[in-house]
């Protein structure tokens, strides 16, 4: 009898094909806006991924029943502990990510916050540890932010103060940040709605281009 062949093995997917970059983005803006000002509302993620309420509220509604947010009150939401895991992990990649376009392709820090965002949710998680390694195992972003460990946890900014990249600090604040993230990721990412359908059903909503010349989408 022949040996079953190694390919018909298999093998553990790793971050980026296990969740959809559209809902680690939405999993990243919610840590990160408990993290800012406490209370997460559907609005204040609609704002920061600059799409419409009903849409988040779709994704939402995707996420409680995959056990990775959770409702609190009428319009708030907080990760689960499966949720924040998951976007401690992606917040990894994208701040190493970061690290490696400022090091390694001589990008100003200025430049990688839209691009990591837009683009390290996509890289193999191997590649992204590689980069680690090559780099020194930096602790901070480009900006001064802490860096999650590989096993999605993060250590507190008091309990370490910024070494390596202190002087990034000085800088545009984390708002300007994101609003040069949702031009370019949006633009990037975005493709025909008819043709575009996101494993969780609502990636053509939350990924339809905002036309510059317009006011902002009514909520």
């Amino acid at each position: 009898m022949s040996k079953p062949s190694s390919l018909s093995k298999k093998t553990k997917p790793s971050l980026s094909t296990r969740t959809s970059p559209v809902v680690l983005d939405f999993l990243v803006e919610t840590y990160l806006v408990s993290q800012e000002i406490g209370r997460v509302s559907l609005r204040a993620i609609a704002d920061r991924l600059d799409v419409s309420a009903p849409a988040v509220s779709r994704m939402a509604q995707r996420l409680v029943r995959r056990a990775y947010v959770r409702r609190e009150g009428a319009c708030g939401l907080a990760l689960t502990e499966a949720g924040e895991h998951l976007a401690l992990k992606a917040i990894r990649k994208r701040r190493i990510f970061e690290v490696f376009l400022v090091k390694t392709m001589g990008y100003s820090w200025h430049e990688v916050y839209p691009m990591a965002a837009a683009s390290s949710n996509h890289l193999d998680d191997d590649l992204i540890e590689r980069m680690f390694e090559q780099l020194g195992h930096p602790d901070r972003c480009a900006h001064g932010d802490p860096i999650p460990s590989r096993d999605g946890k993060l250590e507190t900014p008091a309990a370490k103060p910024p070494q390596r990249f202190a002087r990034w600090h000085i800088g545009p604040s984390r708002s300007h940040r994101l609003a040069r993230w949702r031009h370019v990721a949006l633009s990037q990412l975005a493709e025909p709605q008819a043709r575009r359908k996101d494993r969780v059903g609502c990636a053509s909503t939350l990924f339809r281009p905002h036309p510059p010349a317009r006011a902002k989408r009514q909520l």
